[in-house]
């Protein structure tokens, strides 16, 4: 990936994934597209950095979400994301693309959605059009 800093400031990710390998590939997409990403292997753990980020007053710039989570269905955390941070970009990655679970997402108010897998330059382009960059 060609990236300078110039082309994407440092801004913040949520990742909310359960699988450790996509876990490690995507915190790298991340951070260099300088992101500074917060880690959520599961849907409670990304409730709380989520309200943690409100109390001390910022915010997610984007937040990739798996849709299935050991603890919860990631339409929760998209909702919670909407409700309480709603200028945060939801990108939800999955491997299952059903119209269920397409539906789900669009009602949750995802921004977009994407098959599992992703390649680094189709997320920087994804992230440089939500993104405005």
């Amino acid at each position: 990936m060609n990236t300078t800093a110039s082309e994407i400031t440092e801004q913040r990710a949520l990742l909310v994934e359960d699988n450790p390998m996509i876990q490690k590939v995507h915190t790298w997409m991340l951070e260099e597209l300088n992101f500074k990403v917060h880690l959520a292997g599961t849907g409670r753990v990304a409730l709380k950095l989520l309200e943690a980020a409100r109390e001390k007053g910022y915010r997610y710039d984007i937040a990739l979400v798996d849709m299935n989570l050991p603890d919860m269905e990631g339409a929760e955390i998209i909702k919670v994301i909407k409700k309480c941070h709603s200028g945060t970009k939801v990108i939800v990655v999955t491997a299952c693309v059903s119209d269920q679970v397409i539906n789900s997402c669009r009602e949750a108010g995802s921004d977009l959605i994407l098959k599992k897998p992703i390649t680094a330059d189709i997320l920087k382009g994804h992230l440089n059009t939500l993104l405005d960059k």
